[in-house]
């Protein structure tokens, strides 16, 4: 059986993006692994930072462990393996002088202090997966909106890939896209269904403590994906287009 290799930066960004997507290539029989990369327990004691988002998610001291509960309750939705890679995510992550999330916006800042252990560290789990499964495709994330720890994942894919012959294909990163013209140039996508987007909302409902983030106010979450897939429909012919790496925004711009 194909085996389609999904790395997603965080707990629940894969599915947000091209949920509906890997709920299709399930239907078709096919396998799809999906290795979250910035899914490591956080070091104790939380940054101020940490705890205050921890806070806002509703979530306690062990919250990493509780968002990875959620990711394999959305998993168990759409029928696809998940893989947990043990790199903490940025807001746990300390730099020489200190905590490096220690602002609001800070990993949106494309000034980002390098972080070269964290970006080797994450090629070699990357490619030792590729090795290990040798997947037909591989999907990741274009970066959009900047995030760093978007950004580094989008590398080490591309990276890794390089080295075993393999081009990936980048997704358009949710939510950041929402209300976003679609980028320019040639796009790929896997044909939906009004049943695989069903199945990718009820999978984006797991993540319970990131929806109530994300839309805060109980702002309609599933009217603004089914809004964006149908206009990505129409200006780039699929719901959730997914785009190579010679063809896309380069990672850390915004479209």
């Amino acid at each position: 059986m194909d085996v389609l290799m999904v790395f997603s930066p965080h707990l629940d960004d894969a599915v947000l993006s091209v949920g509906a997507s890997l709920a299709a290539v399930v239907e078709s029989e096919g396998k799809v692994v999906v290795c979250t990369v910035f899914a490591g327990d956080p070091p104790e004691p939380l940054s101020p930072a940490g705890r205050a988002f921890h806070r806002h998610c509703g979530l306690g001291d062990d919250g990493v462990a509780a968002r990875r509960a959620e990711d394999r309750d959305a998993a168990a939705v759409l029928g696809v393996e998940v893989v947990h890679l043990p790199v903490p995510d940025c807001l746990y992550r300390r730099g020489p002088s200190g905590w490096l999330y220690d602002r609001p916006g800070a990993s949106l800042d494309p000034g980002w202090p390098p972080e070269p252990a964290v970006a080797a560290e994450v090629a070699r789990h990357v490619q030792r997966l590729l090795r290990v499964i040798r997947p037909a495709a591989v999907w990741t994330c274009l970066a959009l909106g900047g995030h760093v720890d978007h950004r580094l994942c989008r590398t080490a894919v591309e990276t890794a890939c390089a080295g075993e012959g393999i081009t990936p294909h980048l997704w358009e990163d949710l939510p950041y896209a929402l209300g976003t013209p679609a980028p320019a140039g040639p796009v790929t996508a896997r044909p939906v269904r009004g049943t695989h987007l069903a199945t990718k909302l009820a999978a984006v409902e797991r993540y319970r403590s990131q929806v109530r983030v994300l839309w805060p106010d109980g702002a309609d979450w599933r009217a603004d994906l089914l809004t964006h897939h149908a206009g990505r429909r129409t200006a780039a012919g699929g719901a959730e287009p997914l785009r190579q790496p010679a063809a896309s925004t380069p990672s850390g711009t915004r479209s």
